[in-house]
């Protein structure tokens, strides 16, 4: 899921000519997340890189809200039916105020 999102970032982001970010956010109790590793991954600056410990659709809003993007593009998998808008993008809509494309990740499908 993470290379595919973060690879429609970058092609958003050049075609809109849009500054990319990355974020993060985890709850497991003692988790230390390697932003270092995922500005690696992303191809971004470390500057560029938000992680939030907390439930994943609050972090989700609060690192939008303190970065201001234009655009929050959140990837979404695919169930057995097709589609499956989850319960952390349900709950991230509706607390982000500015625009967010929401991508079906295509033939991916949890374990």
């Amino acid at each position: 899921l993470n290379e595919w999102i973060i690879e429609a970032g970058h092609v958003i982001g050049e075609k809109g000519n849009f500054e990319i970010h990355a974020a993060h956010s985890y709850t497991v109790e003692g988790l230390y997340y390697d932003r270092r590793a995922l500005a690696k991954q992303c191809g971004l600056p470390l500057e560029r890189v938000h992680d939030s410990a907390d439930i994943p659709h609050k972090g989700i809003v609060k690192i939008a809200r303190e970065v201001k993007p234009d655009l929050v593009l959140i990837g979404t998998r695919q169930n057995a039916s097709g589609l499956h808008i989850g319960d952390t993008v349900e709950r991230a809509l509706d607390g982000l105020p500015m625009d967010v494309l929401v991508m079906p990740v295509l033939g991916f499908r949890p374990a």
